[in-house]
């Protein structure tokens, strides 16, 4: 059975059966199969103005051979350019626009570490396994002191974790520490410096 928000339809560039949702048509989208087949057709009315911004924004380093993308940047430091009222990282533009289609569930990696990186040597396409191995082989997966939004050391740690063991209210630990509830409460349920005791 068919849900009724799901509407067949063809891709006016490819002629590929795909779904959408009947919302994305009613907003006047829903013509192309993926983001590869709306950049090639020449009369899709945001392909020169999506390739156009994004190769506007490359800033390409002579030293890295990095292509950082500038324009907008996320706070995990990925740049992302806007399509069809959605965002998409500009890695993974870069990579559809170089090679086209990024099937479903699969990441687009960097060799480089770079996250604004949309050069596409640079990139490779992987699953999320082997995301989480390549941060790991490249010590990347920072924890304790070392991850970057960290705001609390070893010390501190301990001795929030001995308060808690006392009895010490968990939003008067953090207001002691200058630090969000959630943080506290993440230490004290083992997901955040859970290898301290």
């Amino acid at each position: 059975m068919v849900c009724p928000k799901i509407i067949p339809r063809v891709c006016i560039q490819c002629n590929k059966d795909f779904l959408t949702r009947k919302s994305i048509i009613n907003a006047g989208y829903g013509f192309f199969c993926s983001l590869s087949c709306s950049i090639t057709n020449r009369n899709y009315k945001l392909k020169s103005s999506a390739v156009d911004i994004f190769w506007s924004n490359i800033q390409k380093s002579i030293d890295t051979e990095c292509w950082i993308y500038t324009k907008c940047i996320s706070t995990t430091g990925y740049g992302r350019i806007q399509i069809n009222r959605k965002f998409v990282f500009a890695h993974r533009f870069s990579y559809q626009l170089h090679f086209g289609d990024i099937p479903d569930g699969m990441f687009i990696c960097h060799h480089c570490d770079n996250p604004p990186c949309c050069n596409p040597s640079h990139l490779f396409l992987g699953t999320s396994s082997d995301n989480s191995n390549d941060m790991a082989a490249k010590f990347r997966n920072d924890k304790g002191e070392e991850h970057w939004n960290n705001k609390l050391n070893q010390t501190q740690v301990l001795e929030i974790k001995s308060l808690l063991k006392n009895g010490e209210s968990v939003s008067n630990i953090a207001n002691t520490y200058n630090v969000h509830v959630n943080t506290i409460y993440d230490i004290r349920n083992n997901r955040i410096w859970k290898w301290l005791t």
